[in-house]
């Protein structure tokens, strides 16, 4: 399956850049504000080795620098070929072609930020169905787009992630709500990041640590809708984890569960 990708370059400021309204300027021949014009030559030489590549497996990509005529102010690269859903595209190659040039792209067929590029500001998704995302939301959108959470659904929760990879989750248990804080040191290094679950400080119950199972089931971990509301917007500001909560350190628990999930694998293998 062929789609088409338009890839370019945020830039330095804290202007909102959703999509869609991107593509329109684009299409339109204008450079959005929050995009800047690059140097697309690096990013040129690297598609052509990832072409030749895809080639050999019988894949066809090409590309256009817009405006054309001159690669030192590209305003954005058009480029097609397999659709990334296409299992020849799980190796991730085009994604590892992109790494450390600071670009971000289109998705013209699935109409959002393409899935393993970043988004301008935020990004905000819904667990019951992942195709639902809002861009760039503010601290006044919160509320209402925490409201949509469907509790009916098998998994009924949001995640809110910004430019840096940092992100804040919350899933729906009953009328409260599991809500986790990650800052990662490097978008590339698993191994650097911390973790946190938020509950209520004036809980005087022993803190149950049921990470590794099902992290809804962890009912002295909740927090009510007001106080999630509150982490979120925090997020959305840019500040550290609000204080008022207590923040449970959960990374032990998270690799301990990686390790017994990559345990189990090798031993069905």
């Amino acid at each position: 399956m062929n789609a088409s990708y338009y890839l370019w370059k945020w830039a330095d400021n804290d202007l909102p850049g959703k999509p869609d309204e991107v593509f329109a300027s684009l299409l339109r021949g204008s450079l959005h504000p929050a995009l800047q014009s690059f140097d697309a030559q690096r990013l040129l030489d690297r598609l052509a080795a990832f072409a030749g590549e895809r080639c050999r497996r019988g894949e066809e990509w090409t590309w256009q620098v817009y405006p054309t005529g001159d690669t030192r102010s590209a305003h954005f690269v058009f480029l097609t070929g397999s659709h990334f859903l296409d299992s020849k595209q799980s190796d991730g190659s085009l994604e590892k072609t992109l790494d450390g040039l600071g670009m971000s792209g289109y998705d013209e067929q699935d109409g959002h930020v393409i899935h393993f590029l970043r988004p301008k500001l935020n990004c905000l998704i819904y667990g019951q169905d992942r195709r639902v995302r809002y861009y760039d939301v503010t601290e006044a959108e919160i509320p209402m787009l925490l409201r949509q959470i469907d509790r009916r659904d098998a998994n009924p929760y949001a995640i809110l992630e910004d430019r840096r990879c940092y992100f804040v989750q919350c899933c729906a248990h009953e009328r409260c709500f599991c809500v986790e804080w990650r800052e990662n040191d490097d978008p590339l290094n698993r191994d650097g990041f911390g973790h946190w679950r938020a509950s209520l400080p004036a809980r005087t119950t022993p803190v149950i640590d049921t990470t590794g199972s099902d992290w809804i089931s962890d009912r002295e971990n909740t927090v009510r809708f007001a106080d999630m509301v509150r982490i979120f917007q925090a997020f959305v500001r840019g500040e550290p984890k609000p204080a008022g909560y207590r923040w449970k350190d959960i990374r032990p628990s998270l690799e301990r569960l990686e390790k017994d999930t990559l345990h189990e694998k090798g031993a069905m293998t």
